[in-house]
């Protein structure tokens, strides 16, 4: 008996000549079997396994009931480390009927990255990496078998139509994100394509909406959860790749037995187990998203008709008409809201292009005074005062641009918001009180300010006068050399509408950039002042007026002129 607990150094070699003494020790040996055997068996080093194992793989189990694990901190709903570093989604809440059914514990080792992560599992850091089946760190792990399969989606515009397949759009800029495993399989079945690579989900999703890309390949659940949780409307899921991904869990490979435990606690789990989990991170996290607007109006509807059906049989003719009054008030409203919500769209891509554009162009005043400060430091170690002088004055330069840059960004954005009440308003004077505002640039320049007689029109003068200005001041910074300048403003009236035009004969606009022009932060030449703000700043006020502008020009050095309509006064 003895001789069986060979592990714990209990021998009985030099005992069978003294009979009393081997019965003693094998009675204790006895004892000690008993009360190691229910250790074991009652979980108090480890919990009780629910799946059959072998004795290799229990004996395994009982040297090491602990095990380090990382995955993907940005993947929901499949995984994720939230502030704390407590592990959620998907994955996690199969790693806990992992851990049910086998009796293993799980060490978290919370990640930045998914990069991190991977790093993790290749150095041997971590025991169990999560990843999918295809994953490029087979050379390193050894994967289980999957136990949960997702179709890689197509996320595009919300403008593009149904796409069949990758090969439809080869030709478009497509991106995958970085480090996952369907990615290189994508890669190798399309090696013609030059993929674009982002970081994460939140980045890719980010850059079909602002254009940056056009489309974006990813899982379905993914896609969808995390569109849903950054409210992109302009992105949506426009057609399903031939790939799929199968998730599995990656092990070191010096590390069979446990690979074979995972296993049989993966196929443990029943497909009622696996729904309840998809239910409580798809299902339910949508749920708090959904509109119920539609869901009001139909059972409004729903108890219109009630009423009509009990009171059919006696006014059968009145409440058919009244019917068909509460239906045409009902597709007025639905085309109210409809409305209401493509111009939120408009505006919700206006808000994103805006914010992409001015944290490019606020960059650079920024640069440039940490830059100078850098070689002040050095400056003022040298003594070197007049260098000093030098840097504090490019510093000034640079944070002057900035003030200038946000005061233009301040204007534009009250735009829409602060608009004096539409009164009468003689264009004649306004433009002649806009020029005079900045007479002594016209008089520098030498410049020729022509204004014609105009109409009334409706309007506020004081937005109007900044048009005017602003149309003056751009005709003057690109006059170029001309000899005889001119700027020459007026009006006519066509369909309706007061068609106004600052007309002059300075350098001219190239076809290619008559429509960029109007945009935030666009500029022609980076020798001419400005910040690019000034003619964004014109579209907005003519567009709230109910106007559109544009600009005509044979080309450069031809002149321009600039067009905008204006509603006639009442």
């Amino acid at each position: 008996m003895l001789g069986w607990l060979k592990g714990n150094q209990y021998w009985t070699t030099g005992l069978k000549g003294n009979s009393v003494l081997s019965s003693i020790i094998d009675f204790k040996s006895l004892l000690f079997f008993i009360l190691l055997s229910l250790q074991v068996s009652v979980g108090i080093a480890a919990p009780v396994p629910e799946i059959a194992l072998t004795d290799s793989e229990r004996l395994w189990l009982n040297e090491h009931p602990t095990v380090s694990f990382t995955g993907d901190p940005n993947w929901l709903p499949y995984e994720a480390f939230d502030a704390k570093g407590v592990y959620i989604g998907i994955v996690a809440e199969h790693l806990k009927l992992i851990s049910k059914f086998s009796g293993i514990t799980f060490d978290m080792s919370p990640s930045a990255t998914w990069t991190e992560s991977t790093e993790k599992a290749k150095s041997g850091r971590v025991d169990i990496l999560s990843e999918t089946d295809d994953s490029d760190l087979k050379s390193h792990l050894v994967f289980t078998n999957s136990y949960l399969s997702n179709p890689i989606v197509i996320a595009m515009h919300n403008s593009e139509n149904y796409v069949e397949s990758i090969s439809v759009v080869r030709d478009r800029k497509l991106a995958l994100i970085r480090d996952y495993g369907y990615a290189s399989k994508i890669r190798r079945q399309y090696p013609n394509i030059d993929f674009i690579t982002v970081d994460d989900i939140q980045d890719g999703l980010i850059a079909v909406s602002t254009g940056e890309v056009d489309a974006l390949l990813c899982t379905l659940a993914l896609c969808s959860y995390t569109i849903a949780e950054l409210g992109l409307n302009s992105v949506r899921i426009v057609g399903k790749t031939e790939f799929d991904t199968k998730l599995a869990l990656g092990v070191q490979r010096q590390l069979p037995e446990l690979v074979s435990i995972l296993n049989k606690a993966i196929a443990r789990i029943s497909p009622g187990e696996q729904q309840v989990i998809l239910d409580a991170w798809i299902r339910q996290k949508f749920a708090a998203r959904t509109d119920y607007t539609l869901v009001f109006q139909v059972t409004a509807v729903a108890i219109i008709l009630l009423a009509i059906f009990i009171f059919w049989n006696r006014r059968l003719s009145h409440e058919v008409a009244l019917r068909m009054a509460t239906e045409r008030e009902l597709n007025q409203e639905m085309e109210k809201r409809e409305a209401v919500s493509y111009e939120l769209e408009n505006q919700n891509a206006e808000l994103e292009r805006f914010a992409y554009t001015v944290s490019h162009d606020l960059k650079t005043p920024l640069v440039t005074i940490k830059g100078f400060l850098g070689l002040l430091s050095k400056d003022l170690d040298t003594n070197d005062m007049g260098r000093a002088a030098a840097d504090m004055e490019k510093i000034n330069s640079a944070a002057d641009k900035m003030g200038v840059l946000l005061d233009d960004l301040l204007e534009l954005g009250r735009i829409g918001r602060v608009i004096g009440d539409p009164v009468n308003c003689d264009l004649s004077e306004i433009a002649t009180q806009a020029s005079q505002l900045i007479e002594t640039q016209i008089d520098q320049m030498g410049i020729e300010i022509v204004i014609d007689s105009m109409p009334s029109i409706q309007g506020d003068p004081t937005r109007l006068a900044e048009v005017f200005q602003n149309l003056i001041e751009n005709a003057i910074k690109f006059m170029g050399d001309e000899e005889s300048p001119y700027v020459h403003i007026g009006a006519v009236e066509r369909d309706g509408m007061i068609c106004c035009y600052v007309k002059d004969n300075g350098a001219g606009v190239d076809a290619r950039f008559q429509e960029q022009i109007f945009g935030l932060f666009e500029r022609l030449s980076a020798d001419v002042g400005g910040t690019g703000v000034g003619l964004a700043l014109v579209k907005r006020i003519i567009e709230v007026h109910g106007g559109k502008i544009w600009v005509e020009s044979e080309g450069s050095g031809l002149g321009s002129t600039f067009w905008f309509t204006l509603p006639m006064a009442t």
